[in-house]
């Protein structure tokens, strides 16, 4: 194991997110957006934003303005995987990545795994 990352992330903090649409695609990518239009949206979107979060300190980098958010999509799925690309995939090379996350309607929490 290379590193692990946790993040918790409280929906309040997602909605005030969400009611900005530029910045909603600025964090996510057209494919996990499409993915939260389901039932649950804040739910979602609140666990792919703390999935992020806990791959950049599984990286060890943290949120850097060096790092794009769409560098972390999280791939729908089950279970659900990490797609890693750019700056961070550069910076961690090859990699294994392990994602999983759970949501209540006002928590969402993710653990992610750099193997």
């Amino acid at each position: 194991m290379r590193g692990v990352g946790i993040d918790l992330v409280e929906l309040v903090e997602i909605e005030a997110l969400a009611a900005r649409p530029a910045m909603l695609a600025r964090i996510f990518t057209e494919a996990e957006l499409a993915h939260c239009e389901a039932p649950n949206r804040l739910e979602r979107l609140a666990a792919r934003y703390a999935a992020k979060e806990a791959a950049f300190k599984a990286a060890g980098t943290g949120w850097t303005g060096e790092i794009a958010w769409r560098d972390v999509e999280v791939i729908a799925g089950s279970p659900p995987t990490l797609n890693v690309t750019g700056t961070l995939a550069a910076i961690v090379g090859e990699a294994r990545w392990m994602v999983s996350f759970s949501h209540t309607p006002h928590y969402a929490v993710a653990i992610v795994v750099l193997a």
